[in-house]
């Protein structure tokens, strides 16, 4: 994530689960994909045998009704009122999601080491409890989406592409690959279609939303109109003479 150089310079709002080393990158405002939460929601109520995820779960969709019918914002004070409902569900939850029992001494008068394990519906009770705002996000603020589900579409033609071929040749051409989709993928979102996003990079230009004065130094080079091609052509013919000298052995 540090390589990639996105991250690091943030200073927007990142929607992803709870990945700790998300949460490492201080420069950007943190909100959590409420798919991701239902699923775990569903994941606790059907392992642990607890109510207060159905609960959790049922209160999301209302609020995502709420929003829906306001045209996106919801009054303060109907926030407000969501508000509580979500901490009382907390408070109802912690009695079926306890936190563990310090461990007991055993006969020979120690205790036994290491921490006690807490249930994944403790977890993700603490979770909820101490990341508020970051999981209402999205009722606050009417830019924010529920979840993050786009850019995990964004990156399933990769996933696609790893099982099926299992890898690249070098790790060049996987970032020949990441650069076109990533290209593709943002001039789609400007209004862009495929094709002239390839018109204008084969023509030796970049889309009008591409501002070169905000690419760091390091990456300038790589983004230079035509270098894609430049780069794809020498890395076509490293891996075709590649090929030609295992065939002859």
């Amino acid at each position: 994530m540090n390589a990639m150089g996105i991250l690091p310079r943030f200073r927007g709002v990142a929607i992803h689960d709870f990945w700790k080393p998300y949460l490492s990158f201080e420069a950007c405002r943190h909100v959590f994909c409420g798919a991701h939460l239902l699923r775990e929601l569903e994941g606790v109520k059907e392992k642990d045998q607890v109510h207060w995820p159905q609960a959790m779960a049922d209160l999301f969709h209302r609020i995502l009704k709420a929003k829906e019918d306001s045209g996106g914002v919801i009054p303060l004070s109907v926030q407000q009122g969501f508000r509580d409902e979500y901490r009382a569900i907390l408070i109802e939850g912690e009695k079926e999601s306890p936190p563990p029992q310090p461990r007991k001494v055993g006969d020979n008068g120690r205790k036994k080491r290491g921490r006690v394990a807490k249930t994944k519906g403790r977890n993700l009770w603490e979770r909820f409890k101490d990341y508020e705002d970051g999981i209402l996000a999205f009722m606050a603020d009417p830019a924010i989406p529920f979840t993050n589900n786009q850019a995990e579409r964004d990156i399933r033609m990769t996933k696609v592409h790893e099982k099926v071929s299992g890898g690249f040749r070098s790790s060049k051409g996987a970032l020949f690959y990441c650069r076109i989709r990533s290209y593709l993928a943002t001039c789609s979102k400007r209004g862009i279609p495929g094709h002239e996003a390839l018109r204008l990079l084969f023509s030796g230009a970049l889309p009008d939303f591409v501002n070169l004065a905000e690419i760091p130094g390091e990456l300038m080079e790589s983004t230079q109109p035509n270098a894609l091609g430049q780069d794809m052509e020498t890395e076509s013919l490293q891996d075709t003479r590649s090929s030609q000298a295992e065939q002859s052995e």
